[in-house]
């Protein structure tokens, strides 16, 4: 058996699950998201095979067993990605209602318990054929999974190279799986299955980073950008604003003209509901209207999305236009904040 791999994947693979760990600590746990922990828990399981393939090295005589408990490993490591799929946020219409369903835990459960015990049998031998067969065929059934979601996944997102690069990471991942299959081998890659593991291996836990900071991406849009559970507190002497939303809150400073102008919409809110004017472009009468042009509310919107999302990190076809349906209510020449007066407080 090949050591070197084996202390790559114990370090490498052992290092990559603290890593999401410390995301799903982050992230996750707090929505009581246990998706990623799954996922950690499946690239954990490929360190355990790290150290029993170092345990093993020295043991030739042993390979029949090593080459067992590899396959328990990786069907252990299968059934963790399952459970994490029901956790997806985007999963395919066609498979949504299968696995969202209560009875996804014993449809995987099944084929995993097949999986398992006939391999326990043969480890013991009590079973004849080849050991790692059954754990092949599981993977497959993983990985057509697998791809149908993270392509989901990152299409959804608007993530088009990303869905791309995980389709071609899970086409890898097959051909690894193909070359264990004993009656493919002699025509398979068995001298390079080591550097094909390694491979699909880096290549699925490098997918599965870029499925976490998707996921933080969604968080940080979901903290502010919906009025629903918010509270703002707007401070005339500071010319802040503050964001609350549960126990978390932000400060966002705007210059004068833009928090009178704030101002002014958390007061007509607070009065009685009533909307504010807007002068029109042409018109060239005296008379008095509370917002004087159109760009003033853009450019106040514009200082609350640089606060809430950071400088140039928002686009104003997403994030802009989905601020201004849900926080602002227009009708011909006025406009209005969609808040409820519960939901705004003046500071003295």
């Amino acid at each position: 058996m090949n050591i070197a791999f084996g202390y790559w994947q114990l370090f490498v693979c052992g290092f990559a699950f603290l890593a999401l760990m410390a995301i799903w600590w982050h992230l996750g746990k707090r929505k009581g998201d246990h998706g990623q922990v799954w996922l950690a828990l499946s690239v954990l399981a490929w360190s355990f095979a790290g150290a029993l393939q170092v345990f093993w090295g020295h043991n030739s005589n042993e390979s029949y067993l090593a080459q067992g408990w590899q396959s328990i490993i990786s069907i252990f490591n299968s059934f963790f990605i399952l459970l994490a799929l029901p956790y997806f946020q985007f999963i395919p219409s066609q498979l949504k209602h299968l696995i969202k369903s209560s009875y996804w835990k014993y449809i995987i459960g099944l084929p995993f318990l097949f999986s398992l015990l006939p391999t326990l049998s043969k480890m013991m031998g009590l079973g004849e054929g080849p050991i790692r067969e059954l754990d092949v065929y599981f993977s497959l059934l993983t990985l057509l999974f697998l791809a149908a979601v993270l392509w989901e996944s990152f299409e959804k997102r608007k993530l088009r190279m990303l869905a791309y690069l995980s389709i071609l990471a899970i086409f890898v991942t097959l051909l690894a799986q193909f070359s264990k299959l004993d009656f493919l081998l002699p025509l398979s890659l068995e001298g390079n299955l080591t550097l094909l593991s390694a491979i699909f291996k880096t290549l699925l836990i490098m997918i599965f980073f870029a499925l976490a900071l998707s996921w933080v991406k969604d968080e940080n849009k979901e903290q502010f950008i919906l009025p629903e559970g918010i509270k703002w507190q707007l401070v005339p002497r500071q010319k802040v604003l503050v964001i609350k939303q549960g126990e978390k809150e932000r400060k966002l400073s705007l210059n004068q003209t833009r928090f009178d102008l704030l101002l002014a919409f958390a007061n007509a809110k607070l009065e009685d509901n009533r909307w504010l004017r807007i002068k029109p472009k042409e018109l060239k009468s005296r008379q008095e209207f509370d917002i004087s042009d159109h760009n003033q509310v853009r450019r106040l919107a514009e200082s609350l999305l640089d606060g809430m999302y950071g400088s140039h990190q928002w686009k104003l076809s997403e994030e802009g236009e989905h601020f201004k349906q849900h926080f602002f209510e227009k009708a011909t020449g006025k406009i209005r904040l969609t808040l409820k007066a519960e939901q705004l407080e003046i500071h003295s």
